[in-house]
């Protein structure tokens, strides 16, 4: 189940806790390695309508006088499905509630969002969740993704989620065939790789490149939502090994402007191509905008190559500005991410550093303003980063 507490006055999101994750009783097991803990909840029935929830995680702490959201999603209620679309515009749509996603796309080629917003009903105050999961998620898309004038709040996970996934790679049958495996938590028979699509894998969970491929064909075994065979146009110039990961290079640009994000998680943004960030606004309780990577649960990929974040406003938020890598570093691939441009943004009493970056070549950060900070505290906290320009 999903928690988060609601502020009862204005309906709004708290600002003293995030989302946390939890099972309620000892009876039920999350999949392993989640990518954030998932916590055993208690519920005890006290009667007249009271209940006592305890074994809440110290960071989770709902004040007198909140509400306590308690939501179970449902992957399959989402409000548009795009599947292999092309030239998609959505445009003065506002949703109200929804049981899933918001948007769900996969293997689309540009998209277009202008007015596309969530926030409470007047008519309806006591309904305080917009969305039960993330408002825009998509899947190996391409082209442009543009999000434009778009509101979005009481969600109760990320704005926006634009990534693709690895696939494990189980078997080599001979130079031109290679079995895969789909290992992305929830998510079943779903089409990856489309013919002519372009390749990389990697050596395990490294960015350590293995090979390069162009596919020929991609399908499931008869009878199977997992196991995956793929054949190349060409034979590959190297032995692929039991758990390398394969990432397909389709991916899109992404262009971001004059957006309103007040919600838990705002723009997590996983692209190779430019991604252009300017003009909106943030009062996130979890992270604004972030950097992923995943090799062990979501599967979610890739790094990103060129994003510029400009001319923003962060109000008050917990993380500004993270990087998320779920890889194995070595020291002929040290580094996920490459070139982050933080610039002539203003950052208002932040919560935690500014940017919280990690395995990233290139970072340019400059001209910023940011008051109500510790003092004395560096607004840029890197680990493992090169190529780095703070002015």
């Amino acid at each position: 189940m999903l928690f988060r507490c609601f502020d009862s006055e204005t309906g709004l999101s708290s600002k003293y806790s995030g989302l946390i994750l939890g099972l309620i009783g000892d009876e039920i097991y999350p999949r392993p390695n989640p990518p954030c803990p998932i916590h055993h909840l208690y519920a005890h029935d006290m009667g007249n309508r009271f209940v006592k929830l305890s074994n809440f995680p110290e960071e989770f702490k709902p004040r007198v006088g909140e509400i306590l959201a308690m939501t179970h999603e449902d992957r399959r209620k989402t409000a548009f499905l795009l599947e292999r679309s092309k030239d998609t515009v959505i445009e003065h749509v506002r949703l109200l509630h929804i049981g899933a996603m918001g948007i769900t796309a996969n293997l689309c080629h540009n998209i277009t969002l202008n007015d596309y917003s969530m926030y409470i009903d007047e008519e309806m105050p006591d309904r305080i969740i917009t969305i039960n999961a993330d408002s825009f998620h998509t899947f190996h898309c391409t082209g442009l993704i543009k999000v434009e004038n778009c509101r979005f709040e009481n969600m109760l996970d990320d704005a926006i989620n634009i990534h693709g996934n690895y696939l494990v790679c189980t078997k080599t049958v001979d130079d031109k065939t290679i079995m895969v495996q789909n290992r992305s938590a929830g998510i079943r028979a779903m089409q990856y790789l489309l013919p002519g699509d372009e390749f990389v894998i990697y050596k395990g969970n490294t960015q350590e490149i293995r090979c390069k491929g162009i596919v020929k064909t991609a399908e499931y075994l008869p009878d199977q939502y997992l196991d995956m065979c793929i054949t190349l146009k060409e034979k590959i110039d190297s032995v692929v090994e039991e758990g390398d990961c394969l990432e397909n290079l389709r991916m899109p640009e992404i262009e971001v402007r004059n957006c309103y994000s007040n919600c838990m998680g705002g723009f997590r943004i996983s692209s190779g191509k430019r991604v252009l960030i300017e003009d909106c606004t943030f009062e996130t309780s979890g992270f604004s905008v972030a950097f992923t990577g995943d090799m062990n649960y979501w599967y979610e990929n890739t790094g990103v190559k060129d994003v510029t974040i400009r001319n923003c406003k962060f109000l008050n938020c917990r993380n500004p500005v993270i990087t998320d890598c779920g890889f194995k570093p070595t020291p002929k691939a040290p580094f996920y991410h490459k070139n982050i441009k933080f610039i002539n943004n203003t950052v208002i009493s932040p919560r935690t550093p500014v940017m919280r970056l990690s395995n990233v070549d290139g970072i340019v950060y400059e001209d910023n303003i940011v008051s109500g900070y510790k003092e004395g505290a560096s607004p840029v906290v890197i680990t493992n980063c090169n190529n780095v320009t703070l002015n």
